[in-house]
């Protein structure tokens, strides 16, 4: 385990902090060039590495296209995993209590259009922090859409809310073993009986985390990167943001 300040950063990447449960959270925000104009705020969600080079380097990919972006800070006090087994205890924390991953998810957004002014603002989500955005925008919170990449697609705890208010794209593959076809098919149930404005997207021999190099490429693997997912899945991304930004 680590922190963020280990990890190499970009001269225009800069930190913003926030507080949630008595837990110090340290963020990545990455604004806009000076003078471009404001097309909205993406907030990250990341997957279990955390603040991670391949979630920095999204970050920088979506400023590029003109966005305010930030990638939230999941564990608190900057620490990330660089190794599946280190994030095990964190992840079953977020899944074991999945209110948690809201209120950490609405005090980091709080504080990211704080710093950016940005509004309306789209969650990205991987993983683990696909589940935590999709708890977020089942919350009834202000926020333009979701999109769900390789994400852990729980459906809502019993009694929670299942109206998500904006727009959802869950981008997902057909081979994934965390997150296998039977909780896609869950999911999308729940999205129709609560008239959801959704969109499902599968990727036929698909791992989970396709879209991430850092996986590697054993077939045998619960984690594989495939090139072809990972590039449509991003045009998806960039189509949709582009779509609810607009």
């Amino acid at each position: 385990m680590t922190t963020e300040g280990d990890a190499s950063a970009d001269h225009s990447h800069r930190t913003f902090s926030y507080e949630d449960g008595g837990t110090a959270f340290t963020g990545l925000l990455v604004p806009r060039a000076p003078g471009a104009p404001a097309r909205g705020g993406v907030m990250i969600a990341p997957d279990w590495r955390g603040l991670s080079p391949f979630m920095r380097q999204e970050a920088t990919r979506l400023v590029g296209a003109g966005f305010d972006v930030g990638v939230m800070d999941l564990y608190g006090d900057g620490l990330f995993a660089t190794e599946e087994s280190q994030a095990g205890p964190l992840i079953g924390g977020l899944i074991d209590d999945r209110a948690s991953g809201v209120s950490r998810m609405a005090s980091c957004l709080e504080a990211f259009r704080h710093a950016t002014g940005a509004a309306p603002v789209v969650l990205i989500g991987y993983s683990i922090g696909g589940m935590v955005s999709l708890d977020f925008a089942r919350s009834g919170a202000d926020i333009a859409g979701v999109a769900l990449c390789s994400a852990l697609l729980k459906t809502a705890e019993p009694g929670a809310p299942t109206k998500v208010g904006g727009r959802v794209l869950a981008l997902h593959g057909t081979r994934d073993a965390i997150c296998p076809m039977d909780m896609v098919s869950a999911l999308s149930d729940e999205m129709d009986i609560a008239g959801n404005d959704a969109t499902i997207v599968l990727y036929t021999g698909a791992h989970h985390a396709f879209y991430n190099p850092e996986a590697g490429t054993d077939p045998t693997a619960r984690l594989v990167y495939s090139a072809t997912a990972a590039a449509r899945s991003r045009d998806m991304i960039d189509r949709f943001l582009t779509q609810v930004l607009t």
